[in-house]
């Protein structure tokens, strides 16, 4: 009997190993913050190709690009990722694809760079002011640098806290424009966390 305990104590340990270590050397990526800079379609072509020497995040002009840190595990040590609470990609910029030494991220004509997508932005509907505030605030909506707007509004009427109707202005995103560029994430004005925040697009391997 405690032979047979051994084992399973044995097996228990070896299983939680197993899985601490696949977090650490294959990273989070799944859950979704895992945002690489514009261009970069292969996770795994890209770890190869990065040689780690920083150049897209030194010319990076909206500091969006900071050197990842166990979040795709220790192949992906201090390989550019995207953090858009810091800073954004800006539209009009191909910079970091212009720097790399190695091309791990593809030097892009601009206006190829703008079609890129990085992620796609959602809303915490828990935490974004017109919908758990009832709070009308367009902010994000407002710096969408995409031509036509991948952050929309939809009006409909509501009754506001004070027991008056109020015409509430709910933001949404349109997948098939957004490009994950995070300046809604960086621009929203609630403190800490965003009411909206750029997750990896699916299809991004």
């Amino acid at each position: 009997s405690n032979n047979f305990d051994f084992d399973k104590r044995v097996l228990l340990h070896s299983f939680i190993s197993g899985f601490v270590l696949s977090k650490v050397f294959k990273g989070s990526s799944a859950n979704g913050k895992l945002l690489r800079p514009p261009g970069v379609k292969d996770e795994e072509e890209f770890l190869k190709k990065c040689v780690r020497c920083g150049e897209c995040m030194k010319i990076c002009l909206k500091n969006a690009i900071y050197p990842d840190y166990f979040e795709s595990g220790i192949y992906g040590l201090y390989t550019p990722i995207l953090i858009p609470r810091r800073g954004y990609c800006e539209y009009n910029c191909s910079l970091c694809g212009q720097v790399c030494p190695t091309k791990a991220i593809p030097e892009l004509p601009l206006e190829e760079k703008k079609k890129q997508v990085i992620g796609i932005a959602h809303f915490d509907k828990n935490h974004c002011l017109p919908y758990a505030k009832k709070i009308n605030c367009l902010v994000c909506e407002e710096h969408c640098p995409i031509p036509g707007k991948a952050i929309k509004i939809k009006k409909r009427m509501e009754i506001g806290y004070n027991n008056k109707t109020i015409e509430l202005l709910e933001p949404y995103v349109d997948d098939k424009l957004c490009n994950g560029c995070g300046i809604c994430e960086y621009v929203c004005p609630l403190t800490g966390k965003a009411g909206i925040e750029v997750y990896r697009e699916k299809n991004i391997s």
